[in-house]
């Protein structure tokens, strides 16, 4: 009983589609959405690394988090949007079967 309550929720919380995030583009959204994606490299000064190291310990997170949370804020200031989902799909999970 308990557990249905909580699924009832989940459900609830999540019954609406994710936002499409307005990024502006040089070329039309497809019209069959991919998953696929590119990547991007590049270096970050080792001064701007243990600056990032050092903000992410006084915060008590990782480095992880706090690239994540400055990507959002990226993602919000660029956009104007408010909600944004961003999937991270192994981070923290240390278990095979998760």
């Amino acid at each position: 009983e308990r557990m249905e309550a909580h699924e009832a929720y989940w459900l609830s919380a999540y019954a609406e589609e994710a936002p499409v995030l307005e990024l502006p583009t040089d070329r039309v959204r497809p019209a069959v959405p991919s998953s696929e994606g590119g990547k991007v490299y590049t270096e970050v000064s080792a001064k701007t690394a243990e600056a990032l190291k050092r903000i992410a310990a006084e915060a008590g997170s990782t480095l992880y988090m706090v690239l994540l949370a400055a990507y959002n804020v990226w993602l919000h200031k660029y956009t104007g949007q408010s909600d944004i989902v961003v999937g991270t799909p192994v981070s923290g999970r240390t278990h095979a079967d998760t």
